[in-house]
């Protein structure tokens, strides 16, 4: 799961939480509003509340003049003498004027007297009604952070299974590279020994050293796949992208590769507009891509195979596309393909495959801000493509 799709899944929940929150207070403040406030009320204001004689700014000064005279009630029952009276005579001052101005003046029978008893039941009451309001976001609040640290632990959980498993696959990668630079050490090594030592026969030292160029070439290969994949996956290495014919890029890496593909016995198709077509990109990087595609059509199929390289303007867009008819590559290793120390079965068999590849073709497109991927839908005549995509100047 990406950083988008994380950010969408906790708004949807915080959305969802919120929501849920919403209609249970709604519920909450029906209930609270048709029964333990009223009665807060006229044990409080009496008739005039039932008259409809109390606004908000009345309910809110009662809430403030009742803390008061609590305070002051509980202050003057802890000073001593003389100043406990003033206190308890500010307290009864208070009192009077909450009479006069809540419940009118003169000797109606229907007002109550406001005791320290209703004070108290009265700022108990007002507490548990917000108390209660606020609950249900409360409750909404701590699922929330329970379903956040729980999607972070599932995250975590999947990021340290795919560290294993990139630890795994890099493991494995490290010992064949081990493996081929081993072997063509060792060769090398016991070539040129043997050619010194004036074992080798003037007609075969020839053939021994074209072993040795050939161990070389391997050796040197393996080197710059490293070279190559560490490069771009440093930090602070950027390309330097300017704008190029794309068109033109892609023939010569037609005309790079086309001795290999003569060579093996193959057919090249190429299909590329005469008009320029401009993109923003790092020409020797994204010609390396290319020319990455083509070679490993020619190195993992057989003679006959026809190989196609096609490029397609669109309208903001343009697609080169490395197609070829050879075996179609399994769907379970498909999916994986661009990851890093994946290989087919041919490759490793064979050892010719370090796995990095293609992990280096999809970094380098990535980062001239194009796409790349192995598609179903074919051109007419091939059996799998490697499209990559780019924005046009």
């Amino acid at each position: 799961m990406n950083r988008n799709e994380v950010q969408s899944f906790l708004i949807r929940r915080f959305i969802t939480i919120i929501a849920l929150a919403s209609v249970a207070e709604y519920f909450l403040i029906t209930f609270l509003n048709g029964t333990i406030l009223p009665f807060a009320m006229r044990i409080y204001f009496g008739n005039n509340y039932l008259e409809g004689r109390v606004s908000i700014l009345t309910i809110l000064a009662a809430i403030f003049l009742s803390i008061l005279c609590l305070i002051l009630t509980l202050v003057g029952n802890i000073l001593p003498g003389g100043a406990s009276d003033a206190v308890h005579s500010l307290s009864d001052s208070i009192t009077s004027l909450m009479v006069r101005i809540f419940n009118g003046s003169g000797p109606d029978i229907r007002t109550p007297r406001i005791t320290a008893t209703s004070q108290t039941v009265f700022v108990l009451v007002v507490l548990v009604y917000v108390v209660l309001i606020v609950i249900p976001y409360l409750l909404a609040g701590f699922v929330y952070v329970r379903t956040v640290i729980r999607k972070m632990k599932e995250i975590e959980e999947a990021e340290h299974q795919r560290n294993l498993e990139y630890e795994k696959k890099r493991n494995l990668m490290i010992s064949d590279i081990a493996h081929d630079i081993r072997t063509p050490v060792t060769t090398i090594a016991g070539y040129s020994q043997a050619i010194v030592s004036g074992k080798v026969p003037k007609e075969e030292v020839d053939d021994y050293l074209g072993a040795v160029m050939t161990k070389s070439q391997r050796l040197t290969e393996l080197v710059n796949l490293l070279f190559d994949y560490v490069k771009l996956d440093s930090e602070g290495f950027t390309m330097d992208r300017k704008p190029l014919d794309i068109c033109e890029t892609v023939r010569e890496c037609a005309v790079f590769a086309f001795d290999d593909i003569e060579k093996k016995g193959m057919e090249l198709d190429v299909d590329i507009p005469e008009e320029p077509v401009m993109v923003s990109a790092d020409k020797i990087h994204i010609s390396r891509a290319v020319t990455n595609l083509i070679t490993n059509a020619v190195k993992h199929n057989e003679s006959g195979t026809k190989i196609g390289l096609l490029v397609e303007p669109l309208e903001k867009k343009v697609k080169i596309t490395v197609a070829d008819t050879g075996n179609e590559i399994p769907s379970e290793l498909a999916e994986n393909l661009f990851d890093p120390f994946v290989m087919g079965e041919k490759s490793r068999t064979t050892k010719n495959g370090t796995g990095l590849g293609l992990s280096i073709v999809k970094k380098t497109v990535d980062m001239n801000g194009g796409t790349i991927e192995l598609t179903a839908s074919s051109p007419e005549g091939y059996t799998k493509s490697f499209v990559i995509t780019l924005d046009q100047n």
